[in-house]
């Protein structure tokens, strides 16, 4: 005998009490006239000391001898620390280690201010490390500042150059062209002289018509130290190409005949080369950062095809030479090569095969196994073939040599290596490839003509897309006759590089991060702690197969044979344009919509796990470079501000068409840019471009809408294009402190997001209708509402805005009472989980509405922020409620009842989101902190 259904719901009730709000439907009162007070969330006063862990994290393991290591630490504001001299780095013997400390971020203001405890720290010094081992050491407070070190960094600026000495190498760069190094000399003291290059190497740039434009051909623009300190400085030097007849490449358009509107800020060409170089002490080696810079206009997103030309530019290779002094013979070593050399060259050259037949699919074997290749070539002779190299090489002579070793050599195919005696040739981009791939009789419509026929396989050239960046890294160490390098340990260095890492309950406790939990949460409740766990687990399956219940994760959908069949195309995961993106519906670039970069980064700091570094790393180089549209541009009558500094758009192709014929190429909007990831990175990295990056994507919120939010007015009906840039404002106050970010980001919200919702009634949704005369305040898009929660939170946490506290009152009320439906129970025992219309209309019967699973995971920071704010419990049996569902049944269908033990899959694969599992799980990634926070903080406080 089947009980009665309201039995059934009592007794799940008995075990789900604490957090299942269909459940107080039966236990509660209906009328609460008075809300509870708000709880006094005190930040917690954890102070220094803080462990950090270095951890060698290469495969096979890779003994680290005082190796460089570069991370950001957040601090406290408790711990009052405004001074770098106050802190100080111990290993576990209690001996003080030289490190440098250089302020990121402080708290609540300006960098500038120098009475402001600081937020963020990035922290520099020099490891031991065993192989596969860990070694620890203790950032704490101290009272006396440190002494000095052995054999700093020291910058000499001169007239004509910059001569740079670490202690273990010396380096002279020009002031009068680029080339790297004139001269280095290597060993101590005097040292040996092994590069010699006056007035030779340097950027080479061949162009359609083999004309060579060179970096030696005119002075760098702009050559500053831009980082100085005794352990770690940094070099940049930056410029443009220039032909021997004094032309320059891709030089700039103002106020053309053909283009009267149209205006960039650059003197002689919107391409330039931008070089960041690191020194390290005592190290004979550097950390280079090489970007082409294409700063032009994309031409093709509306406005701009009415006022801007396209400016992609075409080329057949770009090089960087490194010339050693003079010598007859060397050895050249990789890893699988030991070569005496007496004349001639060796080559690496790392590519992908083209297939027998090119269709509109592309020119290139499909399949990671049969696609990806390398080959060594003695003198145009192979000598050694296979399918991924390494990235390392060294040229070791009778009076000096050189090693290199690139990070991600083989991903960013194709790349060219060219040893000889006399030194390398870096062939960052190898007349031998080509881009896109893509072949002329596969699109003979002319609006494919300037990527097919002008670029691509037949032409044999590359296009290289106006608006886009690509960076390079790499290490190069400098050695004398008689040193035994060590390209190998060079290469671990840049490919798995140290970093140190705090506990993650640490980065929780400072509040560094804003509201973060760290994983392994449990509670006195099964369900819940399951849930909790399943969470942190869903995280580590984006890029652990062992955890990822069917073995796929983000990595294996790029490489495994057989390949699964939603990633067919295993080669559009890599490349020089594609690498560190994912694909998602049609096996088309996402640009790492809804943020990846963040999520993975947030959540290697919450579990510790270092494959979520390393894809963070991959992904934010990504979106720093190719999927960031970079550059100035001005159109006279002002709609440059629709395009200028946003990101590239999930759904563009990366400018090639066998991807997709339709948009190739394609800037966003606000409602798709996103600098989370950027700041994250660098804030744990110091990388400057990231923050570069970052800080233009909040130049794109602040041309569309610091003046607009300055007085009411309804928000756009998609409401995303002004609740993300929020965001992105918030997350660049929280660095640099300006109040410009955080009061534009305040106004959006106030006059513009909740202005809306007031003109639509006032019941916590933003309603239907372009116009303030046209809303309908019984219609809302359930995903526009759920991108404002996060936005609005975050505001609020930095402001306490009444107004913005009011809207996120009312949009909980209005999420629970009505826009969630289910958690009921049918007469068979079956579960409907809580689930939400992706078109919400208050007409709707219940048994007309279309249910969708997947925007519970939007719900529980919800709950738990406003529970926060009133104190009232019914807020945060929702919030578990909702999340509880949500990591349980996400991959459930609308509308269905399932046996309550029912379990989704744990992997990136998940079954149900086939085509847009990056959109899935990139909502779920960056969802729940504020939930997991408020759980972490009440079990802290002793208060379940």
């Amino acid at each position: 005998m089947t009980p009665p259904r309201n039995l059934l719901i009592s007794l799940i009730c008995l075990t789900l009490l604490t957090f299942l709000p269909a459940c107080n439907r039966f236990a509660l009162s209906e009328g609460l006239d008075q809300r509870p007070t708000a709880i006094q969330w005190a930040d917690r006063t954890d102070d220094l000391p803080v462990r950090l862990i270095v951890r060698d994290t290469a495969p096979g393991g890779q003994k680290r001898d005082q190796e460089p290591v570069t991370t950001g630490v957040p601090l406290p504001l408790s711990a009052d620390i405004v001074d770098t001299r106050s802190l100080v780095l111990t290993d576990v013997r209690g001996q003080a280690v030289p490190a440098q400390f250089t302020v990121l971020a402080r708290w609540n203001g300006p960098l500038a201010d120098e009475t402001l405890p600081i937020r963020w720290v990035l922290v520099d010094f020099q490891a031991d490390v065993s192989a596969s081992g860990t070694s620890e050491y203790e950032l704490s407070k101290t009272e006396h500042a440190g002494g000095g070190f052995e054999s700093p960094v020291e910058i000499i600026e001169r007239a004509d150059r910059f001569l740079v000495d670490t202690g273990a190498a010396r380096f002279s760069i020009s002031r009068s062209y680029f080339n790297l190094f004139d001269q280095v000399w290597a060993g101590k003291g005097e040292g040996s002289l092994v590069v010699d290059q006056v007035e030779r190497g340097g950027v080479v740039l061949v162009d359609r018509n083999g004309k060579r434009f060179s970096s030696l051909n005119a002075p760098p623009e702009s050559i500053e130290i831009e980082e100085y300190g005794p352990l770690r400085s940094v070099i940049r030097v930056r410029g443009v190409l220039r032909a021997d007849d004094g032309t320059y490449f891709a030089p700039p358009v103002n106020n053309s005949k053909d283009w009267p509107r149209f205006s960039q800020p650059y003197e002689h060409s919107f391409v330039y080369y931008n070089c960041r170089i690191h020194f390290y002490a005592g190290k004979d080696y550097v950390r280079v950062f090489f970007t082409l810079e294409n700063n032009g206009a994309n031409g093709r997103t509306n406005p701009e095809q009415h006022f801007a030309p396209i400016q992609s530019v075409y080329f057949d290779s770009v090089s960087l030479g490194l010339n050693l002094i003079n010598q007859r013979q060397a050895t050249v070593i990789s890893a699988d090569l030991h070569e005496r050399l007496d004349q001639g060259s060796i080559s690496l050259l790392q590519n992908w095969r083209d297939a027998a037949e090119s269709t509109r699919n592309g020119t290139l074997v499909p399949t990671f196994a049969e696609g990806a290749f390398y080959v060594l070539l003695q003198n145009d002779e192979k000598i050694a073939e296979g399918r991924t190299h390494p990235g390392w090489l060294s040229v070791q002579g009778d009076r000096g040599g050189v090693s290199v070793a690139f990070r991600h050599l083989w991903q960013n195919f194709p790349k060219k290596i060219i040893a000889a005696p006399q030194g390398l040739n870096l062939v960052l981009w190898p007349e031998e490839g080509y881009y896109p791939h893509c072949s002329r009789d596969d699109f003979l419509d002319q609006r494919f003509a300037m990527y097919c026929h002008e670029a691509g396989q037949d032409a044999g050239l590359y296009l290289f897309d106006g608006g886009r960046h690509k960076t390079h890294e790499m290490l190069l160490a400098f050695s004398v006759r008689g040193e035994n390098p060590d390209p190998e340990g060079l290469h671990a260095a840049v490919e798995h590089p140290l970093m140190a890492l705090a506990p993650p309950a640490w980065y929780s406790d400072t509040g560094g991060l804003g509201l973060m939990a760290p994983s392994g949460l449990t509670m006195d409740n099964a369900e819940l702690d399951e849930a909790m766990d399943r969470y942190d687990r869903l995280q580590i399956a984006m890029v652990d197969e062992e955890v990822s219940q069917n073995e796929w994760t983000i990595n294996t959908l790029k490489t495994r044979s057989p390949a699964h069949w939603s990633s067919s195309y295993q080669y559009r995961y890599f490349g020089w344009m594609g690498f560190g993106d994912l694909l998602w519906a049609g096996q088309a670039p996402s640009a790492l919509h809804y943020d990846w970069p963040f999520s993975m980064l947030l959540h290697y700091l919450r579990t510790g796990h270092r494959g979520l570094f390393d894809a963070g790393v991959e992904m934010a180089k990504h979106r720093y470079d190719i999927d960031q549209y970079h550059g100035e541009r001005r159109d006279s009558r002002g709609n440059h501000v629709w395009t200028n500094h946003m990101a590239f758009y999930e759904s563009e192709r990366h400018s090639d068409p066998s991807i997709n014929t339709h948009n190739p190429a394609r800037v966003s909007m606000n409602s798709h840019t996103w600098n989370g990831g950027l700041v994250l990175y660098y804030l744990l990295t110091g990388d400057r471009k990231a923050w570069e990056a970052a800080v233009a994507n909040g130049q794109a919120a602040l041309s569309r809408l610091e003046r607009r939010s300055q007085t009411q007015g309804c928000a756009s009906h998609e409401t995303r294009q002004e609740t993300w840039p929020i965001l992105n404002l918030v997350n660049l106050y929280r660095v640099n402190g300006d109040p410009r970010y955080l009061e534009v980001a305040r106004n959006i919200a106030v006059n513009r997001v909740v202005y809306r919702e007031q003109q639509a009634g006032g019941r916590g949704l933003f309603g239907a209708g372009r116009d303030c005369d046209d809303i309908d305040g019984g219609r809302q898009s359930s995903v526009m509402f759920s991108y404002a929660i996060d936005p609005l939170i975050q505001v609020h946490l930095e402001t306490g805005d009444e107004d913005i506290a009011g809207l996120l009152i009312r949009m909980a009320d209005f999420t629970k009472d009505m826009l969630l439906f289910g958690g009921d129970m049918d007469d068979e025992g079956k579960y409907r989980p809580l689930q939400s219309p992706y078109a919400w209309r208050e007409t709707d019967a219940e048994a007309d509405r279309k249910g969708g699973l997947l925007r519970n995971v939007f719900w529980p920071d919800l709950f738990a922020y406003v529970y926060r704010l009133t104190g009232d419990e019914e807020y945060l049996r929702w919030a578990r409620h909702s999340f509880r569902d949500a990591m349980f049944y996400y991959t459930v269908g609308g509308n269905r009842y399932v046996n309550p033990g029912h379990r989704s899959r744990i992997s990136f694969i998940d079954g149900m989101y086939s085509g847009s599992e990056t959109k899935a799980h990139g909502w779920i990634g960056r969802t729940n902190h504020v939930y997991l926070h408020t759980e972490y903080w009440l079990q802290q406080n002793n208060n379940p």
